[in-house]
């Protein structure tokens, strides 16, 4: 079992204990685990003799996603954590751990209005996800933390029983993994283990994606699988991300120049030796760029040249805001989980000091393996 280093830190007035569970795709459907995490999301749960609300403001959350070829329900506790509160429980992680159980031993109300208010909230969503093609592409792909394709006939003839079945086979998982983030106790850590990790599961794209075509998209996309150097810290990713910014900033300049044309770039990480990098454009734009995306896209030290030195001070302004951005904290400890990265704390916070030599080596190694769009066709419905 492997075991997340917890980040022990004064900068948070809050604590964050997050269980993540994984669930392989033969076990369950789409339709069934991201329902039941709605479900569960709505249910007013108890733990143990109090109301949750009683420990220290705490909330839990839950959500579902595709994760390393399944999924993974989470679920995700915090709770404020302010001085005067410090003695409240002496060991908070196990209480959590404790909330943890009762919650999935309760399960939800077997409620028929309930049920129906949980399905058009995951509905909306999907809806609303669905106008977005940089989403819809992300759920081709299968990548990590996508929102999986979703049956809306399936979801609406979901049933009490089904879920009740899906609680039970998330519960019996044997896979999954503790993050915690707060502030350090007088006793270490020592919680539930999960038999087996997450860091062994193939986390890839689904090579057989193909071009996502909708009537129902308000913008396009063109996303490319890159490969890279394996990611091995926390120094690496903050490079990747500094030359994938310094890039994305040159390639922003180019379109506007040649095209008038503002772009959105997004960068997102999809294993330690795999990344994705998505250029956004307005509904109906993407036919003009599309060869010239193509063609130029080779990431080129020289080209970027320009831009590396400002990528570097803004990831040392990332570093600044994530000292007090506690969902950014989050963020970054689930990428540390992801693929079990060694880190301290003064890492986590503190960028270490990148060159403009080690960028352009970065640049250097990334290669282009995949390339996928999503398109508007008034003739298409996805």
């Amino acid at each position: 079992m492997e075991t997340i280093k917890p980040l022990y830190t004064e900068n948070y007035a809050q604590r964050a204990i997050i269980r993540r569970i994984f669930v392989e795709r033969i076990q369950i459907t789409n339709e069934k685990i991201m329902l039941l995490s709605e479900v569960m999301n709505y249910a007013q749960q108890a733990t143990l003799k109090k109301p949750l609300e009683s420990y220290a403001g705490a909330r839990v959350s839950f959500s579902s996603y595709y994760y390393g070829g399944g999924f993974i329900f989470e679920g995700k506790l915090t709770q404020s954590e302010p001085e005067g509160l410090s003695y409240f429980l002496s060991d908070p992680y196990k209480k959590a751990e404790e909330i943890f159980d009762e919650i999935y031993l309760t399960g939800f109300p077997m409620n028929e209005k309930v049920l129906a208010i949980c399905k058009d909230r995951l509905l909306q969503k999907y809806n609303k996800l669905q106008a977005d093609s940089f989403a819809s592409v992300l759920s081709e792909l299968q990548v990590n933390y996508s929102f999986p394709e979703l049956n809306v006939n399936l979801v609406r003839s979901m049933t009490l029983d089904d879920l009740a079945v899906g609680l039970k086979i998330v519960r019996s998982s044997l896979k999954g993994q503790y993050v915690f983030i707060g502030k350090k106790r007088k006793k270490e850590i020592i919680h539930q283990e999960y038999e087996k990790t997450l860091s062994s599961l193939p986390f890839d794209f689904d090579v057989a994606s193909k071009d996502v075509f909708s009537s129902s998209f308000q913008n396009e996309c063109a996303t490319y699988i890159l490969s890279i150097n394996e990611v091995k810290g926390l120094k690496d990713v903050s490079m990747l991300f500094v030359a994938f910014n310094a890039f994305s900033q040159a390639l922003k300049e180019k379109i506007k120049k040649n095209y008038n044309l503002d772009v959105e770039l997004k960068v997102f990480i999809i294993s330690p030796i795999k990344a994705g990098i998505t250029i956004m454009v307005e509904k109906g734009r993407l036919l003009m760029v599309e060869k010239y995306l193509d063609n130029l896209f080779s990431l080129s030290p020289s080209a970027i040249d320009d831009y590396i030195s400002k990528s570097i001070q803004d990831e040392k302004l990332l570093s600044v805001r994530l000292a007090s951005d506690f969902d950014m904290a989050i963020m970054r400890m689930k990428l540390i989980a992801d693929f079990a990265l060694p880190y301290s704390e003064e890492e986590f916070f503190n960028v270490e000091e990148i060159t403009k030599e080690e960028v352009k080596k970065t640049v250097s190694t990334v290669k282009k393996i995949f390339a996928i769009k999503g398109s508007f066709d008034k003739g298409e419905t996805k």
